[in-house]
């Protein structure tokens, strides 16, 4: 992934193959996508917010940053488990409104940054 950052004319003078390794990654992508959706459920800004701050934070190399969004999002996913679970005593909130709730002024925040 770290040659496919360089752009398309370094990863082909570099002897990467772009077609197979992108359709690869895309299918694979999909794939774990779909699984995760259909074991977990949609909570979506976790996975938008999560890569965006560690990249922030200095995380810029694919062979740290892929494990460390796993352990920053399964962090904030249990975070936003507990914050759900002990947010209302008689009932439980949707983790999907807290995560929401976090990310949401994360995300808004990252569009703006963008447009400058």
């Amino acid at each position: 992934m770290n040659i496919l950052a360089l752009g398309e004319t370094s990863a082909r003078q570099l002897g990467l193959p772009l077609w197979f390794w992108r359709n690869l990654l895309v299918v694979a992508t999909g794939w774990m996508v779909g699984v995760s959706v259909a074991l977990a459920g949609s909570i979506g800004f976790i996975g938008l917010v999560i890569p965006h701050i560690l990249r922030l934070c200095g995380l810029s190399d694919h062979r740290a940053l892929l494990p460390g969004c796993a352990l920053a999002g399964a962090i904030a996913l249990l975070l936003a488990d507990v914050i759900a679970r002990l947010a209302l005593a008689s009932a439980e909130l949707p983790i999907g409104v807290v995560t929401a709730t976090m990310g949401a002024p994360v995300f808004i925040w990252l569009l703006l940054k963008s447009r400058r």
